[in-house]
């Protein structure tokens, strides 16, 4: 950074460019934005005070985020073992997996913090479980029978997973929330983006 002049942004760029599976720590990108003015005891009191305060709330963001990293990992693993168990003739129980699997994949999509830095360890958990989800699809959907344009809705029974609580989206987007805090004493906040309801169709489930 000092070397070439760079701010922290297009450090990180640059890095990213050069090495796209990079993903630096999140206290190590803490520590350059401090250090941007070069000023070493500017950058450890700056350090120093914010920590004492913000402390407990970094680790409460961080564990919610390899919970939930977690709990997808382990739905994935339960709808893997559910379709390997599966009686391939029984079409309608297929489509009731492969619909779980499809809304899986999109909250494993919605898990991404978007107003903090992400956890390294609940990045590669998420990126492995969605690559599973991926091949899972990819394998199964080739092996759901085509159907008449009248009977394709989707039925049969339908694993429901829940994977926000109320207090979710607050607690790693909102600045009212166990976000991760600003270290430069600013203390200015981003309101949280609004959250855009889905549109999806409405499908018959018949339970069998």
């Amino acid at each position: 950074m000092q070397r070439q002049a760079l701010s922290l942004q297009e450090a990180l760029e640059k890095v990213k460019r050069a090495r796209p599976q990079a993903l630096p720590n999140h206290g190590f990108v803490q520590c350059l934005q401090l250090l941007e003015t070069a000023d070493l005891k500017a950058a450890h009191k700056s350090w120093t005070d914010a920590n004492a305060v913000s402390q407990n709330s970094r680790d409460r963001c961080v564990q919610k985020l390899r919970e939930k990293a977690d709990k997808v990992a382990e739905v994935a693993a339960a709808l893997e073992e559910q379709l390997q168990n599966l009686d391939p003739e029984n079409t309608s129980k297929l489509r009731g997996a492969l619909k779980a699997l499809r809304k899986l994949a999109r909250d494993i999509e919605k898990l991404k913090p978007r107003r903090t830095i992400d956890d390294n360890i609940a990045h590669c958990v998420r990126k492995e479980t969605a690559q599973k989800v991926s091949h899972l699809l990819s394998i199964w959907e080739a092996k759901l029978p085509a159907c008449p344009e009248e009977e394709c809705e989707e039925i049969g029974p339908t694993l429901i997973v829940d994977l926000e609580d109320e207090d979710s989206d607050q607690d790693l987007d909102d600045p009212g929330g166990d976000h991760l805090p600003s270290l430069d004493g600013s203390g200015a906040s981003v309101p949280a983006r609004p959250r855009v309801p889905s549109i999806e169709c409405r499908q018959r489930v018949v339970s069998l």
